[in-house]
């Protein structure tokens, strides 16, 4: 038997993100290749209806999520300078992108980064952000405020309280004093809607059994212990949690 050295892995292909469009007219996944001279994952999104195809290099990013049937949102930006930018800023860039037709649109860059969780209708979707508490000051508050709050991190990042442990079974997505929180982005207007609680840590979210219900593994900081994994009904309409 052969020893595995790096050149192994330079082969393999991984794959992740499988997802459905709308009406299941199409899939798409992502496919990931270890790229050496960077040291880094390259993504590329394969699109088809049976056997899919290449249609669109994320670089380093490998979010994407079905809007319809030909179009899916993505946050890959390959102009480098402005992607630096948006990361240290905590931004993200949203374009929407025409699977048949190759085109690219830019439709806004949001004030803290996202990630696509899932489609609600033509004009809105679940996105996620692992966000402190104090973090919500980036969307929430002026520009004066946020610039103050981005300086005031990084001159306070040297030394970090630790205030919480992680929890028993190592949580869902647990990072020291920050919580997954999931929000409603309507895409007619670029609106974000906080869905979730300040103090909740969502994981998986899923569709509920009511048109406007979701459901989340999470954690509700001090409503449930930390051996016991927890289920919450979220109302999208009324905002609301169960």
């Amino acid at each position: 038997m052969k020893p595995i050295v790096n050149e192994t892995f330079y082969r393999f292909s991984y794959l992740s993100r499988l997802q459905a469009s709308p009406k299941e007219s199409r899939y798409g996944l992502v496919v990931a290749t270890a790229n050496k001279k960077t040291n880094e994952y390259d993504h590329a999104l394969y699109v088809g209806e049976t056997t899919p195809k290449e249609v669109f290099k994320l670089g380093t990013q490998a979010d994407y999520l079905f809007v319809s049937e030909e179009e899916v949102l993505i946050s890959a930006d390959s102009n480098k300078k402005r992607r630096e930018t948006n990361q240290k800023e905590r931004r993200t860039r949203i374009s929407r992108f025409n699977v048949i037709t190759k085109k690219l649109e830019y439709l806004t860059t949001l004030n803290i980064p996202v990630a696509f969780e899932l489609r609600l209708s033509k004009t809105k979707v679940i996105v996620s952000s692992v966000l402190k508490e104090a973090d919500h000051i980036l969307y929430e508050g002026s520009a004066k405020e946020r610039s103050a709050y981005l300086k005031h991190v990084k001159e306070s990042s040297f030394s970090e309280d630790i205030e919480e442990l992680p929890f028993l079974f190592n949580g869902a997505n647990f990072v020291h004093g920050k919580r997954k929180q999931l929000f409603v982005l309507d895409l007619s207007s670029f609106k974000l809607t906080l869905l979730t609680p300040k103090d909740f840590g969502a994981s998986q979210v899923e569709r509920g059994r009511e048109k406007n219900e979701l459901t989340s593994h999470g954690k509700l900081l001090g409503a449930c212990t930390h051996a016991l994994l927890c289920i919450y009904s979220l109302d999208v309409t009324a905002k609301k949690h169960r």
